[in-house]
């Protein structure tokens, strides 16, 4: 079933990805983002867990209505948000790849 892997063999690597997925994780809840919107003149930073770290709006947006605001916020939180899922997914990616068979223990290799 598990090609020439023995239980041990196979209890060692799910002890190391236990491991890397641990260190993985502490890792992306210190990735930082920023995501902007109008070119710039909103801007929102935020953390691994998704907080907002700070959000910044220049000077020339408090001219405009209310909802022009609201959608340039919108728009700086979305990015940021899009920009953490792909970091997320390549520091999981990573982590998956750095595995024999794939990143599959579990997988023949055929």
């Amino acid at each position: 079933m598990f090609g020439n892997m023995n239980m041990q063999d196979l209890m060692g690597q799910m002890q190391q990805m236990q491991e890397k997925l641990k260190e993985q994780q502490e890792a992306v809840l210190k990735l930082e983002v920023v995501g902007e919107a109008g070119a710039g003149l909103v801007s929102v930073r935020m953390n691994g867990k998704r907080d907002v770290l700070a959000v910044h709006i220049d000077d020339s947006v408090y001219g405009e209505d209310k909802a022009v605001l609201q959608d340039l916020l919108k728009g700086a939180m979305n990015e940021a948000n899009q920009k953490l899922e792909k970091l997320m997914q390549a520091k999981m990616g990573e982590m998956m790849g750095g595995f024999p068979m794939g990143g599959n223990p579990f997988s023949s290799g055929a």
